[in-house]
Formats: C-alpha cells, sequence, structure tokens
C-alpha cells in the first residue's frame, strides 16, 4: 500500500476550478482526471 499524500484546503478547494478550466477546454474527463493527478479508486 502505497502512503497517503496530504494536500491542504486550498489545494483540495483548486482541483474542481481547475478542472472546469480543463473541461471547458475541451479535454475529457479521463484526461482531467490524469492531469489532477486523481486516480480512478478516488
Amino acid at each position: 500500500m502505497m502512503a497517503r499524500k496530504r494536500y491542504s484546503a486550498e489545494q483540495i478547494l483548486g482541483k474542481p476550478r481547475e478542472a472546469e478550466i480543463l473541461l471547458a477546454k475541451g479535454q475529457t474527463v479521463g484526461q482531467v482526471s490524469r492531469a489532477l493527478g486523481i486516480t480512478g479508486q478516488t
């Protein structure tokens, strides 16, 4: 099992904003997930 990373509240709250921007640029949900480092398990 891998060690879990800890993120600050600011980092967590920034992810949806980043995702919205990438989706608006035409990327797929899968591409956005990979770009933000979000795993399928999440």
